[in-house]
């Protein structure tokens, strides 16, 4: 498979060595904040910063690949989703953040892609009632063939795990603001549903090899 990013001009006019890039990728995969990874390696915090921009957008690139899989096969089947909602405990961000849950799994809805598209209109996105409240956290979802549209099959109070780890994971980090925090969100999604191994695996083979 293509890289995502051309990252090979970007390696090679960099002055960290391979092995350090390595380690980068490595402290990232175990969720080291970029404070902590530049102590470890001593490195300065902007550049461990630049790298982790980089990171980020290549694990990104990589879920949104399989949501758009994902979505796309879902409507070729006969089973029902959950879709839920993050609000990041962040002042500079109080807007739901929409997720679909499925056999364990979790995508984050992403309102600038086309995929979003296809569910918006029973989430009233956009309007002053919600479906949304306090009794109801989780929309139990089926896409209709028929009508081309999914449709609504309950709608549930249940737990939230995915809201939980992410308000707890994004306490760790100082200086998120509202362009930035749906990055992290996201990246929280993947660190949820995946484990250290994946991730690290992920980001050397798209960025190094």
């Amino acid at each position: 498979m293509e890289k995502l990013l051309d990252t090979n001009n970007y390696i090679q006019k960099s002055r960290i060595s391979k092995l350090k890039l390595r380690k980068i990728c490595y402290l990232f995969s175990q969720d080291y904040t970029a404070s902590q990874t530049a102590l470890k390696i001593k490195v300065s915090r902007n550049t461990i910063n630049s790298y982790y921009k980089i990171l980020r957008s290549l694990l990104l690139k990589q879920e949104d690949l399989k949501i758009d899989e994902f979505l796309k096969n879902n409507e070729y089947s006969n089973e029902s989703l959950n879709i839920k909602y993050i609000k990041p405990s962040n002042k500079n961000c109080q807007e739901l953040i929409y997720f679909i849950e499925f056999k364990k799994r979790v995508f984050i809805l992403d309102k600038e892609k086309k995929s979003f598209s296809r569910i918006k209109d029973f989430l009233k996105i956009d309007e002053q009632e919600n479906i949304f409240n306090k009794r109801i956290n989780c929309i139990k979802v089926l896409f209709n063939q028929n009508s081309n549209k999914y449709l609504i099959l309950k709608h549930l109070h249940t737990a939230n795990d995915l809201n939980e780890f992410t308000k707890n994971r994004l306490k760790r980090f100082r200086g998120l603001n509202k362009n930035n925090i749906f990055e992290h969100v996201k990246e929280s999604q993947i660190r949820f549903s995946s484990n250290n191994t994946y991730v690290y695996n992920t980001l050397v083979k798209y960025f190094i090899t």
